[in-house]
């Protein structure tokens, strides 16, 4: 089959020889084309939702790691409510 005489855009001017076009010609083009740009649309999106995901992942596990990290590098002082104030609180001694 000799190759036709429309000159095509990059990748498509070898098409006909991939199979890609036929007796359809142009039809065949543009449907493929169509579905080239709907199957990168859904790519995108779909990248962009494990980016999210793995983010969210990240920073879920992230704080829960640092909170466990700080419960247990607690020092005895931690146990005391106002171990550190250094101002006196204004109920001291009042029995609150």
């Amino acid at each position: 089959m000799h190759p036709p005489t429309l000159r095509y855009d990059g990748s498509m001017r070898f098409a006909n020889y991939c199979g890609l076009i036929g007796l359809k010609g142009l039809i065949a083009v543009g449907d493929s084309m169509q579905s080239r740009q709907n199957l990168r649309v859904f790519q995108v999106v779909g990248w962009a939702s494990v980016v999210l995901g793995i983010t969210a992942l990240g920073l879920y596990f992230g704080r829960d790691l640092r909170a466990r990290y700080k419960f247990n590098h607690r020092t005895q002082y931690d146990f005391f409510s106002h171990a550190g104030d250094q101002a006196p609180a204004a109920d001291y001694g009042l029995g609150v």
